[in-house]
């Protein structure tokens, strides 16, 4: 199983509400004092999720996330202290917020490890899955089947398309 991080695992909405009272919007700086405060709560019901899959299903938990690989450690300690397991951990080392290189790197295995067989795919986004993007939606019978989406009302991609 492969899933995202954030609103997906790890819940910001703090951070978001925190923002919002003080009037300001999303900046990197701003970003990266709420990772470095590992205040991040789990999602509800995502602890029990992810313990069935690896202790009664045997399978694998791999993260994908846009958090940095400056922020990665931050990002562990945070997902260990809410008592989240995984088994491969995968930030983004480019900083251009694809995941499709890193989605790859799963199914295909690299750096020693194998190939995985990946059944399902969670996230609050439509780029959490592979291949898939706003003006590529992809084959919608793959969801609830393979993936699955968490609703995000606070930010995404959506955000970018314009009105018709």
């Amino acid at each position: 199983m492969v899933l995202d991080i954030d609103e997906t695992i790890l819940d910001n909405s703090e951070y978001n509400k925190e923002r919002s009272l003080a009037g300001r919007i999303y900046s990197a700086e701003s970003w990266d004092e709420w990772v470095a405060r590992m205040q991040a709560v789990q999602v509800p019901g995502v602890k029990d999720f992810i313990d069935a899959v690896r202790d009664e299903m045997h399978g694998q938990v791999i993260l994908i996330t846009n958090r940095t690989a400056d922020q990665c450690p931050t990002t562990e300690e945070n997902l260990r202290r809410q008592a989240i397991r995984y088994d491969r951990i995968l930030c983004d080392t480019v900083g251009d917020g694809d995941k499709n290189g890193r989605f790859r790197s799963v199914i295909a295995g690299s750096a020693g490890v194998p190939p995985l067989n990946v059944l399902i795919w969670v996230g609050d986004n439509i780029q959490d899955f592979p291949g898939l993007s706003q003006g590529a939606p992809g084959d919608p019978g793959n969801f609830g089947l393979h993936y699955f989406v968490l609703p995000n009302p606070m930010y995404g991609s959506w955000q970018k398309l314009t009105p018709r």
